[in-house]
């Protein structure tokens, strides 16, 4: 057969058949869902859409897989203008073809979608389609359309709306991970009880047990215990942008000892009353702790002769250390006055502990303290190496930033200040260790002149003159595993 334009066109009868069509459901929709994991962002919905045109057998998959997220990540939410059209249509889609409203498992990003739209108000000239999408009911609509999300990000405005938001998130096995958050006109006083109509909603007395529930409270709240609502929940994160641990406190569940694991960051904690952290934490069975200080600290960045003077972050009292008897894993990141008492008494009342990361961290020490003869230990570290001989169970360590002279060759060559007893000790014991140091006056002023160099003895066979090999990123790795680098110390083949 010749066609007009005069190419040659096969015949449809001798064309091979196509098995696409005699695939299973189950099949084209796993072959849809690696193809939509392929690739990130719009780049995943370009290729499914892609996929949708290739064969008529592909287009309930297609469909399935791009309605599984369909509010995607939040810097790529086109709700932020007056605009809504794609909100409407999202929804009408929903409502139209039910099969694709059950295909939706993430709505973790939705309350980000409402404040957007709240910022954003229409007015008496928007269009009908922009009026016809009332954020409050839109969010409402959408919760109760998709059954079978496993994540979900609710904006809870007052007690009768989230009362109803739970209802519809009631009964479903497959939900795992819920965000709360509030918007910034809400009272103070108003949260616990948002909260408690929320939970009820859910589960009729008490939430059920869900996975994770991540609370963003939006202002400082604080109640007494009989006030706090009831939470049966294995993770809890609480992001205390605007608030503190009295706030984090008061949103605790009653049951503290059903849940396993706790997040907190962003709150200014400086000053905890260890009154309050010991009733707010009594009794518990965490087994992963992530303390995330609302203090930025960039690292060591001044001369370890100043380092008291650098020293940045929240202050934990030494009863905190001690009052998790099942943890495994302990994460606090800019805390400052770390001593070797607190890391003893974490010993003694943890003492499963695996992990410990005291990231970006400084101690009570003083630079002095660090002082040391090649290959021995300084007081200050003959101290943390008692206190780490009391973690049985401890595979890895972060000791966030000591005052020492952290170019390797330099301490090499003075015999002094060098960390490599401690990392002897690190080495006998099998630990992955890290820590940071605070720089010395003259690597400083070789960084300022332009002369700084990590490793001046790097030979063009990619040993050093000890006979060491280097890693590709620039650190010194020994045959037993230890590497080196300005950057800090870690043992092993990763850094916490």
């Amino acid at each position: 057969m010749q066609a007009s334009s005069g190419v040659q066109v096969e015949p449809a009868a001798n064309r091979p058949v196509s098995r696409l069509p005699t695939l299973s459901t189950e099949i084209l929709d796993l072959i849809a869902f690696h193809v939509g994991r392929s690739t990130y962002g719009e780049d995943s919905r370009r290729d499914l859409r892609s996929l949708l045109f290739t064969s008529r057998a592909f287009v309930s998959s297609s469909l399935r897989a791009l309605y599984r997220e369909p509010l995607f990540a939040r810097d790529e939410m086109p709700y932020g203008s007056r605009n809504r059209s794609k909100p409407y249509t999202l929804r009408n889609g929903l409502v139209k073809y039910p099969e694709y409203a059950r295909a939706v498992r993430d709505l973790s990003t939705l309350h980000f979608s409402v404040k957007s739209m709240l910022r954003s108000p229409t007015t008496a000239y928007s269009s009908a389609i922009d009026q016809a999408v009332e954020p409050w009911s839109w969010q409402e609509d959408l919760v109760r359309l998709c059954t079978g999300a496993t994540k979900v990000g609710v904006l809870l405005r007052d007690a009768e709306y989230a009362a109803s938001i739970g209802k519809h998130l009631q009964g479903r096995p497959m939900l795992a991970h819920i965000r709360v958050s509030f918007p910034t006109t809400i009272s103070r006083h108003s949260i616990h009880p948002v909260l408690r109509d929320f939970a009820k909603g859910l589960g009729g007395v008490s939430m059920p047990r869900i996975d994770h529930v991540e609370i963003t409270p939006g202002a400082k709240c604080h109640v007494g215990g009989s006030k706090k609502p009831h939470y049966n929940v294995r993770g809890l994160t609480l992001n205390l942008r605007t608030s503190c641990f009295c706030t984090a406190a008061s949103l605790f569940p009653k049951k503290l000892w059903t849940m396993r694991i706790l997040e907190l960051g962003g709150g200014p904690c400086e000053n905890i009353s260890p009154d309050l952290l010991v009733q707010a934490l009594k009794g518990n069975a965490l087994t992963e702790i992530t303390w995330t200080s609302g203090t930025y600290n960039s690292g060591a960045d001044g001369p370890k002769e100043e380092y008291q003077e650098f020293c940045r972050g929240q202050v934990l009292p030494k009863a905190f250390f001690g009052l998790f008897p099942r943890l495994q894993r302990l994460s606090l990141t800019t805390v400052k006055e770390m001593d070797v008492e607190k890391l003893s008494t974490l010993a003694e009342g943890s003492p499963g502990l695996q992990h410990l990361a005291l990231n970006r961290s400084y101690w009570s020490f003083t630079h002095t303290d660090f002082d040391n003869a090649h290959p021995s230990l300084s007081p200050a570290e003959t101290g943390i190496v008692g206190a780490l001989d009391r973690f049985k169970k401890l595979k890895s360590v972060n000791l966030g930033i000591l005052p020492f002279t952290n170019d390797h060759n330099l301490s090499r060559k003075h015999d002094k200040n060098c960390r490599c007893g401690l990392r002897q000790y690190a080495k006998s014991r099998k630990l992955k260790l890290v820590f940071e140091g605070c720089p010395s006056m003259e690597e400083l002023e070789a960084e300022e002149e332009g002369l700084y160099y990590l490793h001046s003895d790097l030979d063009s066979d990619g040993y050093d003159s000890d006979g060491f090999p280097y890693a590709s990123d620039g650190y010194e790795v020994d045959s037993d595993g230890i590497g080196h680098g300005r950057g800090g110390w870690f043992i092993g083949d990763g850094i916490l």
